[in-house]
């Protein structure tokens, strides 16, 4: 019993750290990316002509642009060790699809992004 809730224990541990590990640095690239529109706020607020309505509209950008930002974070984060699983397993066919659905997801991700 001691052995099993030793086990527990680690594993729990060990999984709570690896989470951390995997999540801060997402959590710092959005807060960059934050502070980097918040930065654009700043500036464009002190424009003497057009300032207003400039902000108004990097107001509205600014969720959007973290919604495609988050996303495109999703898509490589999970597409990356999926392909690396199929890999794993020698399955280079589902390696390719995997890795050419997550390549067209970004490229129509940047297509749409510059409109």
């Amino acid at each position: 019993e001691t052995i099993v809730r030793d086990i527990v224990w680690t594993v729990g541990r060990t999984g709570v750290v690896t989470f951390l590990k995997m999540a801060i640095p997402a959590v710092l690239s959005q807060m960059v990316n934050i502070l980097y529109n918040l930065v654009d706020k700043m500036f464009i607020g002190h424009m003497k002509i057009g300032g207003e309505a400039a902000l108004a509209g990097l107001g509205v950008t600014t969720p959007v642009i973290l919604f495609l930002s988050a996303f495109a974070a999703l898509v490589s984060m999970g597409g990356a060790p999926k392909a690396a699983i199929a890999l794993g397993k020698n399955d280079k066919d589902m390696a390719e699809r995997i890795s050419c659905h997550w390549v067209s997801t970004h490229l129509l991700q940047h297509r749409d992004s510059r409109k």
